[in-house]
C-alpha cells in the first residue's frame, strides 16, 4: 500500500482487544515495478521505466534490490534517484556490472485519471493475545469519469470497449488528412505504411505521435516536433493518439494468528484480488479474480545469518493463475533464486514451499539452512537447497561458508527440460574496531540448463581481497 497518498480522511481504533482503520485518500502514483541488468563499469545513471515510458517518479517511493538485497537510498550510502528525470545512479561503493540484477518497486506520478484509494481493516483478538483475527478491504482505482485534462471523445471509448484488457493497444490512428500538414504518407521495403516530415504546409497529412515505449514504436524524435521514421520496431513513438485506460482493484484479505505454545506461532492467510486492466469494458473479465493463500509456522527467532539461537519457519503459499494484485507479493530476484526460464510467464497455479532453520550449535560456527520449492502446475518447478556455516559473532577470525544447490524441470511441448545450479562460497569478515573491518570473498557458480534444447550455462569465479 502507497504511503505517498494524499488522504481526503482517515481515521483508527484500538484498545486491548478490538481495532479498527479506515482512509479515504487521492493516491499521487499508482505501483509499478521495473527491471533491468547493469553494464560494465557503470554506476549510472539508469532509466526507470513505467510501461516502458519515461514519467516522472513520487520522491521516496520507491524501493531498490541488488541481487536479491534491499538497498538504501542516498548519496553516502547506495543510490540517488532523480525523481523528474526518472534516472537511478548507484554510489561507488555499490559495484555494478553485467551480471548486476536490479530491481525496482516505485509510484510513477500520474498523469491520465483521478484515482481514489479506500482502505478498511479490523481485527479482534484474546486478552492474553494467543489468538488473534485480523480482515481487510482495499480498493484503489482509476476515477473513469475524471481525466486530469480533457475527456473521452465516444471514438475513444468505443476503442476502450472493444479492446477488453489487451490494453497494449489502446492507440487509434494519429494521421489526419490535411493539405496543409508536415507530413506525407510512404511505405518502407516491406510495404509497411508510414510517414515522412516534409516541413509545415508541404505534406499532406498532420500527425500526432504517442510514446509506445523504448523499443515498441516505429519512429525516432528529432527535436523540434520532428519525428523520423526507422522502422517497425524499432524507434520509441507511434504515429498515434494512445487513449488512456482506467484501471482499478479489489483487494480482500483475512489473516488468523495462533500462538499455541511459547516462542511458537502459527499464522494463516487469505487474499483475494480482482484487477480490472480496463473499466470501461466488460470483456475478458472472466479471469479478473484470483486467489492467494499462505500458511506460515514457526519457532524461536527469525532463521538469519549471526542469529545466537534455535529458530525454524516453515511457509506455504498457492496462488491462483489469475491472482495478480498491483503491488509486488512475491520477493526480489525469483528468476534467479529459482533459475526460471527467461520471459516465462507463469501462466497457471504457483505453489511455493520455503523453509529456514537456524541453530547455535557447539564449537566456532552456528548453522543455517535455506530451502524452497515452487511449482507451476507441472509446467516448471525448482528445488533449492542452501546450507550456511557462519562464525558466532563479526569479531571471528572464521569465515563464512555458503554451499548451494538448484535443480529444475521445465515441461514444453510434451519434453522436459533441465537447469542445475551450484553454489559455493567463503566470506571472511573481521572487525577491527568500529570503524575498520577487513573482507574478502571467494565465489565458484556453475548454472547451466537445456530449456531451449541444447545445454548452455556460465560460470562465475569472484576474487575479492581487501
Amino acid at each position: 500500500k502507497s504511503q505517498q497518498e494524499v488522504s481526503w480522511l482517515q481515521g483508527n481504533y484500538q484498545d486491548r482487544r478490538f481495532s479498527i482503520s479506515a482512509t479515504i485518500a487521492r493516491p499521487r502514483g499508482r505501483s509499478a515495478s521495473y527491471s533491468f541488468v547493469g553494464l560494465n563499469r557503470v554506476q549510472g545513471p539508469y532509466r526507470i521505466l513505467a510501461e516502458g515510458q519515461i514519467r516522472a517518479i513520487i520522491p521516496g517511493s520507491e524501493k531498490v534490490w541488488l541481487d536479491g538485497e534491499l538497498l538504501e537510498r542516498g548519496a553516502d550510502k547506495d543510490y540517488i534517484v532523480d525523481y523528474p528525470a526518472s534516472t537511478i545512479t548507484f554510489a561507488t561503493g555499490v559495484p555494478i556490472d553485467s551480471r548486476s540484477r536490479i530491481e525496482v518497486d516505485f509510484e510513477p506520478l500520474l498523469d491520465d485519471y483521478l484515482r481514489e484509494l479506500y482502505d478498511f481493516s479490523g481485527g479482534v483478538s484474546r486478552e492474553d493475545s494467543t489468538l488473534h483475527f485480523n480482515f481487510g478491504f482495499y480498493r484503489e482505482s482509476d476515477d473513469s469519469r475524471r481525466l486530469r485534462s480533457g475527456e473521452l471523445s465516444q471514438a475513444d471509448r468505443n476503442l476502450l470497449q472493444n479492446i477488453g484488457d489487451s490494453v497494449a493497444i489502446n492507440f487509434r490512428d494519429g494521421a489526419v488528412a490535411d493539405t496543409g500538414g508536415a507530413y506525407l504518407a510512404r511505405s518502407d521495403s516491406t510495404g509497411n505504411r508510414y510517414y515522412e516530415y516534409v516541413g509545415a504546409g508541404n505534406g499532406d497529412y498532420s500527425v500526432v505521435f504517442s510514446s509506445a515505449g523504448s523499443g515498441r514504436g516505429d519512429y525516432i524524435y528529432q527535436g523540434d516536433s520532428v519525428y523520423s521514421y526507422v522502422g517497425s520496431g524499432k524507434g520509441d513513438y507511434r504515429a498515434a493518439i494512445k487513449v488512456p485506460v482506467p484501471s482499478g482493484e479489489n483487494l480482500y484479505e483475512a489473516s488468523l494468528g495462533w500462538h499455541p505454545i511459547d516462542k511458537g506461532t502459527i499464522a494463516i492467510q487469505f487474499r483475494h484480488a480482482d484487477l480490472d486492466k480496463n473499466l470501461l469494458s466488460s470483456r475478458d473479465d472472466g479471469n479478473n479474480a484470483g486467489q492467494n493463500y499462505q500458511i506460515v509456522a514457526g519457532y524461536g527467532k527469525s532463521p538469519a545469518v549471526y542469529s545466537d539461537s534455535f529458530g525454524v519457519s516453515l511457509a506455504v503459499e498457492i496462488s491462483g493463475k489469475n491472482y495478480q494484485p498491483y503491488a509486488r507479493q512475491i520477493g526480489p530476484d525469483p528468476a534467479r533464486q529459482y533459475f526460471i526460464p527467461d520471459n516465462y510467464a507463469g501462466i497457471s497455479n504457483r505453489k511455493e514451499f520455503t523453509a529456514k532453520s537456524a541453530a547455535a550449535i557447539y564449537g566456532p560456527y552456528n548453522f543455517l539452512y535455506d530451502g524452497g520449492y515452487i511449482d507451476y502446475s507441472d509446467q516448471f518447478h525448482s528445488y533449492r537447497n542452501g546450507v550456511t556455516l557462519y562464525p558466532d559473532d563479526i569479531t571471528s577470525y572464521f569465515p563464512q561458508l555458503n554451499l548451494a544447490t538448484i535443480r529444475t524441470g521445465y515441461d514444453t511441448a510434451g519434453s522436459i527440460y533441465r537447469g542445475q545450479g551450484d553454489l559455493y562460497r567463503m566470506q571472511w569478515r573481521h572487525a577491527l574496531n568500529q570503524r575498520i573491518t577487513l573482507e574478502s570473498n571467494l565465489k565458484y557458480e556453475r548454472r547451466q540448463n537445456n530449456y531451449q534444447r541444447r545445454w548452455r550455462g556460465t560460470t562465475e569465479k569472484e576474487i575479492n581481497l581487501g
